[in-house]
């Protein structure tokens, strides 16, 4: 019997399989509107909001359970002189009674306080500016299917990944006490590569020396929209915990942002005022 080259073999296997074929099309062509997407929407339209921030840490269990939570919203803002916070006067008024509080008992329960020093500047632009962490966790993941969706936004496509380590683990050195991994992410796209939602999860365990161990899972949920022509992120919700020799724990946060656009004068705004000498 006569062997096939290997060309008229592949040829065969595409006409033949034309499901398979479609799929690979399918999934560069997704992966390329994708990458369109972030590349276009990394606008500098500059993007103002209420942002509300959440989080709840427990901590041991049984008579040791030791439990802590907090909220507060703020405002963010960004113009031509950068990035500023603020917050109301409610706020200033809890912080303050919370240290007193605080100088009195140890032990008291500082919610305000806790909620933002939770929420540090790396956080707001996550939110405000997400392209980049969304640039490096597909740098790492592996793209294995991709689902179309039909109850959804029309055209939309589930895009399910594998992730290592080092996409939820930055740290190089934590990194090398990792025994065990399993990490995978779901990103949902418009039918033109527009990010809606991202969903994550991990598991993994390790050992450190010989007298520490730990197991730790974690998901994360993340969702998107469009201001003007930038891309900002309206919630991120995480958990995680942990259970080490030590103790075990659990972390969660919630992260809103209701966001709009910043007016700018324009050139002839500034050309205009430039020539007032009324003032």
């Amino acid at each position: 019997m006569k062997l096939l080259s290997p060309s008229i073999a592949v040829f065969l296997l595409l006409v033949l399989s034309p499901d398979t074929g479609a799929t690979a099309i399918s999934t560069h062509s997704v992966m390329n509107k994708l990458n369109d997407a972030l590349s276009d929407l990394g606008g500098a339209v500059p993007v103002s909001g209420h942002v509300v921030v959440s989080f709840n840490n427990v901590e041991g269990d049984g008579k040791k359970r030791k439990e802590k939570s907090g909220q507060v919203a703020l405002m963010v803002r960004e113009d031509m002189n950068g990035l500023t916070t603020s917050y109301s006067t409610n706020v200033l008024k809890n912080m303050k009674q919370e240290s007193a509080a605080k100088l009195k008992d140890e032990d008291a329960s500082t919610p305000t306080i806790d909620a933002i020093n939770d929420f540090s500047m790396s956080n707001i632009n996550n939110l405000l500016s997400p392209i980049d962490s969304l640039n490096q966790l597909l740098k790492s993941a592996t793209l294995i299917r991709v689902e179309k969706l039909k109850e959804q936004v029309e055209g939309a496509s589930k895009l399910h990944f594998t992730l290592p380590v080092e996409a939820i683990i930055t740290n190089k050195r934590t990194r090398e006490y990792v025994d065990k991994f399993d990490g995978e992410m779901t990103l949902t796209v418009k039918a033109d590569g527009t990010p809606i939602e991202l969903l994550a999860n991990y598991n993994g365990s390790g050992r450190a020396y010989v007298v520490f161990s730990v197991k730790a899972a974690g998901t994360r949920l993340q969702r998107f929209d469009v201001v003007g022509n930038r891309l900002v992120m309206t919630m991120r919700e995480s958990f995680s915990s942990y259970d080490s020799t030590f103790g075990k724990g659990e972390n969660s946060e919630v992260h809103l942002f209701t966001p709009k656009v910043v007016g700018l004068p324009n050139r002839d705004h500034f050309t205009n005022t430039s020539k007032d000498t009324s003032i």
